[in-house]
């Protein structure tokens, strides 16, 4: 299994007239390059420096607060940032991944994150919104490749990721099988939120399917990024990765959820 690349110069920005698809080995050595590396882990460290800074839940809207943050105060990059991440975990996800599929008559503001609003000034509290563009869908997909292709940082969680797969796909899932996880995916910390997501029926295509957690323990993750603390949906506890995986182990077992009691596959991952 695999996904299409961009080159790093494609991703970074920086264009080099082109985007391969069909030549993947030739992308990933790009994204093993050491100028996209550093550019991904300067990218990931300001990003685990804005987590620092005391973020929690916002009750009122669930989203991510950060109270000892004022937005006139953010860098350029900080703003590429959590505009980045809130399309990604409250926009139209497909447009982050193709910003080709941005639709400008069916713009409307997006709800983000907040600022300010300690308990003794509750009066500093600001929501941030995003009315999004095509540019900042394509600078959105810049941002969460590198976050997702950087080398992990030292504080990273055991990640789990639940989806619904057909089971033919699951049967190719062998232990020592490899395959291509794509340049940006939602991993969470939160075993509870992929148990959720593996659950959801939503639609009949859905149904036809078979709940699937995969995971993969903190030793074993090798890129990605927690961003968590500047997420539209805290609880979700979302950590960004991508790139190969090998399977493991395999296993049909029964886990309780919300009262109730199901049968997932367990896959467990290295990233490689």
């Amino acid at each position: 299994m695999s996904m299409p690349y961009t080159t790093p110069q494609c991703v970074t920005g920086k264009p080099c007239g082109r985007t391969c698809i069909a030549h993947e080995k030739e992308c990933r050595r790009g994204f093993d390059s050491p100028s996209y590396q550093k550019a991904a882990r300067r990218l990931r460290a300001t990003t685990e420096r804005l987590l620092g800074k005391g973020s929690r839940r916002d009750y009122a809207t669930g989203s991510a607060r950060l109270p000892n943050v004022k937005r006139s105060h953010l860098t350029d990059t900080q703003q590429r940032i959590i505009d980045a991440v809130i399309l990604w975990t409250n926009g139209f996800v497909p447009a982050v991944r193709d910003p080709g599929l941005f639709d400008p008559d069916e713009v409307e503001e997006i709800e983000g994150i907040v600022f300010g609003a300690t308990r003794k000034h509750p009066e500093q509290r600001e929501v941030y919104n995003v009315t999004p563009t095509e540019e900042s869908y394509k600078d959105a997909r810049k941002v969460m490749t590198a976050l997702s292709m950087a080398p992990a940082g030292k504080d990273v969680p055991d990640i789990h990721r639940g989806v619904r797969l057909k089971q033919s796909v699951i049967d190719s899932l062998e232990p020592g099988t490899e395959f291509d996880t794509g340049t940006i995916n939602s991993f969470s910390a939160a075993e509870r939120e992929s148990n959720r997501f593996a659950l959801a029926t939503e639609s009949e295509e859905d149904r036809a399917k078979i709940p699937v957690v995969f995971h993969i323990d903190w030793a074993d993750v090798k890129r990605g990024t927690n961003i968590k603390g500047i997420s539209t949906h805290y609880r979700e506890e979302e950590f960004v990765t991508g790139g190969r995986a090998r399977v493991l182990s395999k296993a049909y077992e029964r886990i309780n959820h919300d009262g109730g009691v199901f049968h997932v596959w367990n896959v467990h991952l290295e990233q490689v």
